[in-house]
């Protein structure tokens, strides 16, 4: 090289480092002045003391690198396939597995990981083979390896894995212990910047497989796996670097919350309850199905902070056995650890929708084979599962949680999961009650719920269901064993937490395969409001979730025993609006071991389960403001007539059974929503063939259903009523009388047709409290009437008794007339002789009557009067002389002169003698009370046109073989007016 060409060489070399120094140590300088890299990619050299023409790569570092602050956890399920052909030179089936991993990142290139794997493996030439493993990996992670500096991850990733891991395969009791080296490539896409998905397929080399071997004790094998992880987040989301650095914050910007908590000792706590589907895990799925059986379970636990918590919890199960007709029935305690991935891996939020908690923990169980507690195992277990928190609203998350659970060798009877113990997965659902972390606001929540009134917050449900017997006899017969059940309620809540309610069921429990009862239930419960109780008193709050516990009786058709049992419920409400919700409820309820005819499961009683679904009505209607239009309002005293038919219970389902019944009825409404109402009422029938009657008083409670529910209306044009009360009376039967107490409930359904008149129908429920019958069956009744409610004027007007101007009246009436007695001719030889009970014939006889009487003043009057009646005997005719008191019921209750109003309505009472006679014979008398109702419409100034019905009571001096003997009768006539 010549001079000048030398010259110019090392002058442009010097003009080349002078330019690189310059550039170097601008970089320099904006790396001092910027935020600090997490991650070096120069080794921690100095590029200006130590110069060289390119800076050579090296591997990356995590600053301030500590054990498991880059870790991740991976679940997983997958396909793998044995190399080889079967003798028709088809490929081996591939065969499922599912794997969970924990490992750590140490640089961002290099990383570890443990994995556990259970799975099947499929062989060309034999049986399946089951194995369970654990292995080690060696990570590399191709992507970071491939950039020149990496302060964060990419969202997709590829990484190199290398590994080994051991294994134990079984075929039918024969198992063996084997080894295995495995390559293969992982690609990762990341979901946040702490969740991800993976992808993974491997090649393995394995060696003394329980399976037939190719390349001495040595066979490969092929994996394709999938699954979830989650993974520490490498840069903070609290930190300048996550928000500078738009790679990252693109990812997942999600907020972070310090954690802090009252100190109440409920903070964080919960309440667990889950069902669902569990297997005994045996060697071939085809046989699954012959091991398919249920598990519950109910836990109580705390988290202690927002990763780690603990919980106790109570677990039971019932499970098939091949070729058996017992079951494997368990009961037992556990305790669990809980980690709550989604709160460690990116932070404390108080606000996800949804998280993932892992468990795992012990437990000690009981198992009992058969129906007998003489076949019993022990056995403590270990186990975990993932669990999937849904939040619903606050305070309430829907839950799945697939598990699987470890026992000790036999515990399941004539069943075999592997050699030394059985392994039983099982897939629960159900819902979570947690309290929140303040506690103190949620006790001051509840004390904002108030009551205006006594009144409020009462409620009504209605709905139906099915039940069926927790047995395995009805298990066997799903077909025959659900039953449909029909079901009502009363309740009241007393503050935000606790109610009652008294409901009543009615329906068909199945015994066995050719019998199915009739049943009643009667009970009461408490009831906790849940959702309040864990997350405070919330008037908008659209869901919630009850819980019921109570007392109830048991009662079977043609069966006299009663049996008491004790019910469990949790009710899941979701409101409508104010006044309507619809729920779910599943039921238990437990008896005594004789109440069910099978009683085959753990522990050794009488277990029934309800479901149902069903309509409730919040009464929020009621205010005390309403007062104030109720006291304006004309209608406030009411008369009702009615008439209908009444049967007992025992004769529900013959025509004949059914007797007439009527009843006239005076009330007055006191408040918005409430009345009282005073009644008397008849009924006559046939029972066992022979008659009987009963005549009562009643005093009743009725409260108005729909100004309780939607709010006061004096027009209102359909009212619903709730009717309760007590009855006495006496009753007649068999020549004897008896004083009968009753008591009653029911409804009434009124339909207003003009201001002042409304049209009814009232079923009820009678039940006779003393009775000459022991059978319950005929002590309880089912009456059903219709009729009129005639509504008064107000009563704050003025009294005015001016007497009428026309004072006397003259009437005449013709009517028809039924009479309980009956003349029985025969002697007492005849009587004595006589194989068969002369059979009495009833029917409607005619009568004529004809009065006069004398109004004292607007609301009085007398009335004299005599009366010819046919009977029911042929040839006798009943003569009676009448004395009655006549009141006008419109000026009683009014105070009003009604003189000039065209309709008219009385009330009679009076007193009467009569004489029974009939040709050739010696005449026979009686003395009477009598008790009726004057309905009259005013025609001109004089002349009145009338009905009247009336009841009367008669001494036995008129007919043999009763004491009291009755006449219903109704008269048509007119009254003139002079």
């Amino acid at each position: 090289m010549n001079r000048r060409a030398y010259m110019v060489f090392v002058g442009l070399f010097a003009v080349s480092c002078f330019a690189m120094s310059q550039n170097d140590t601008t970089n320099i300088v904006s790396i001092e002045n910027s935020e600090p890299r997490p991650i070096s990619s120069y080794g921690g050299k100095n590029v200006i003391e130590e110069y060289s023409l390119q800076s050579p790569r090296i591997s990356k570092r995590f600053d301030n690198k500590k054990l498991f602050d880059h870790a991740f956890i991976e679940a997983g399920m997958g396909l793998n396939s044995m190399m080889g052909r079967n003798v028709d030179g088809y490929f081996t089936k591939p065969s499922a597995s599912a794997n969970i991993s924990f490992g750590d990142w140490i640089t961002p290139e290099h990383g570890w990981r443990l994995t556990g794997a259970i799975g099947y493996f499929n062989h060309p030439a034999s049986p399946r083979a089951k194995y369970i493993s654990i292995g080690a990996d060696y990570l590399m992670n191709l992507t970071a390896l491939s950039k020149w500096e990496y302060p964060t991850y990419d969202r997709m990733e590829l990484y190199g894995v290398a590994g080994f891991n051991v294994f134990n395969s079984q075929i039918k009791g024969e198992d063996k212990i084997g080894y295995a080296l495995n390559l293969g490539l992982k690609g990762v896409y990341r979901l946040s910047s702490y969740t991800y998905v993976y992808l993974e397929p491997r090649a393995s080399l394995n060696y003394k497989m329980l399976h037939g071997n190719i390349w001495y004790k040595f066979r490969p094998s092929v994996a394709l796996n999938g699954g979830v992880g989650f993974s520490s987040p490498r840069v903070s989301p609290k930190g300048s670097m996550y928000k500078n650095n738009s790679e990252v914050s693109s990812l997942d910007q999600w907020p972070v919350y310090d954690y802090e908590d009252d100190g109440h000792w409920l903070s964080n706590t919960y309440v667990t309850l889950l069902a669902g589907p569990s297997l005994v895990s045996n060697f071939h799925p085809s046989t699954w199905g012959d091991y398919i059986g249920s598990k519950f379970k109910f836990a109580v636990g705390k988290m202690f902070n927002p990763y780690i918590g603990a919980q106790l919890s109570l677990n039971g199960g019932i499970n098939k056995l091949a070729n058996s007709i017992s079951h494997a029935k368990m009961l037992g305690v556990g305790a669990e650890a809980v980690w709550n991935m989604h709160n460690t891996f990116g932070g404390y939020n108080p606000n996800r929708k949804f998280y993932l908690n892992a468990l795992a923990g012990l437990g000690y169980n009981i198992n009992m084979y058969g129906t007998s507690t003489d076949y019993q195992n022990y056995s403590w277990s270990l186990g975990g599962g993932v669990q999937a928190n849904y939040r619903l609203c606050n305070g309430v998350n829907v839950v799945i949680e697939p598990r699987i659970d470890v026992y000790g060798e036999k515990f399941i009877p004539e069943a075999s999961s592997m050699k030394n113990y059985d392994v039983i997965p099982s897939l629960l659902l159900g819902l979570n009650l947690y309290e929140g972390v303040n506690c103190r606001e949620i006790s001051d929540n509840n004390s904002n719920y108030d009551l205006e009134s006594w009144y409020d917050d009462m409620f009504v449900e209605l709905a139906g269901g099915i039940c069926v017997p927790f047995s395995f006899t009805a298990g066997h017969n799903t077909d025959k064993s659900f039953r449909p059940r029909a079901y009502m309620s009363f309740g009241k809540w007393f503050n935000a937490l606790s109610g009652t309610r008294l409901w009543l069921d009615m329906g068909s429990i199945w015994q066995n395969e050719s019998l199915c009862t009739r049943s009643a239930s009667y009970g009461v419960d408490y009831l906790l409001n849940l959702t309040n109780a864990f997350k405070g008193y919330d008037e908008n709050r659209r869901f919630d979730v009850i819980g019921g516990v109570g007392v109830n009786t048991l009662n079977f058709k043609n069966n006299s025993s009663v049996y008491v049992g004790a019910q469990l419920s949790a009710q899941a409400l979701y409101r409508i609006n104010n006044l309507f919700g619809v729920f779910v409820e599943p039921q238990a309820r437990f008896y005594d071991k004789n109440a069910l005819k099978y009683s085959d499961c753990f522990p050794k009683n009488s277990v029934l389960l309800n479901m149902l679904v069903g309509v409730k009505v919040n009464m929020k209607g009621y205010q005390p403001n309403y007062y104030a239009d109720f006291d304006n309002a004309d209608d406030k005293a009411f008369f009702s007539v009615s008439a209908g038919l009444t049967t007992p219970i025992k004769g529900l389902k013959h025509i004949h059974s059914y007797g007439p019944t009527a009843k006239v009825s005076f009330g007055k409404w006191y408040s918005p929503i409430s009345a009282w109402r005073l009644s008397g009422w008849g009924y006559l029938n046939k029972i066992e063939g022979s008659r009987y009657g009963i005549v009562n008083g009643s005093l009743d409670y009725l409260l108005d259903a729909s100004a309780f529910t939607f709010g006061y209306n004096p027009d209102r044009v359909v009212s619903t009523r709730i009717v309760a009360g007590v009855d006495l009376g006496m009753d007649f039967y068999n020549s004897n009388v008896h004083f009968v107490p009753q008591v009653h409930f029911g409804g009434q359904l009124a339909v207003r047709v003009s201001p002042n008149v409304e049209i009814f129908a009232e079923p009820q429920y009678v039940y006779a409290l003393k009775s000459r019958f022991d059978s319950r069956l005929y002590k309880t009744s089912l009456q059903g009437v219709l009729g009129l409610n005639y509504s008064f004027g107000k009563n704050g007007a003025q009294r005015d008794l001016t007497a009428p101007e026309y004072k006397n009246f003259a009437s005449a009436s013709f009517g028809l007339n039924m009479m309980s007695g009956y003349v029985d001719e025969r002697t007492p030889e005849e009587q004595l002789a006589a194989v068969k009970q002369l059979e009495r014939k009833y029917r409607v006889n005619p009568e004529f009557n004809i009065a006069y009487g004398r109004w004292f003043n607007g609301l009085s009057a007398y009335r004299v009067g005599v009366s010819c009646m046919g009977t029911n005997n042929s040839g006798y005719t009943l003569y009676q002389l009448h004395l009655d008191y006549i009141a006008n019921m419109k000026t009683l209750l009014t105070g009003k002169n009604t003189e000039d109003e065209k309709g008219q309505l009385r009330g009679i009472l009076g007193v009467n003698a009569g004489t029974l006679v009939k040709s050739s014979h010696s005449p026979r008398k009686a003395l009477g009370l009598e008790l009726g109702l004057q309905a009259a419409y005013l025609v001109s100034p004089r002349i009145e046109l009338f009905v009247e019905p009336m009841a009367q009571l008669l001494n036995k001096n008129m007919f043999k073989g009763h004491s009291i003997e009755g006449i219903l009768e109704t008269k048509l006539g007119v009254n003139y007016k002079f």
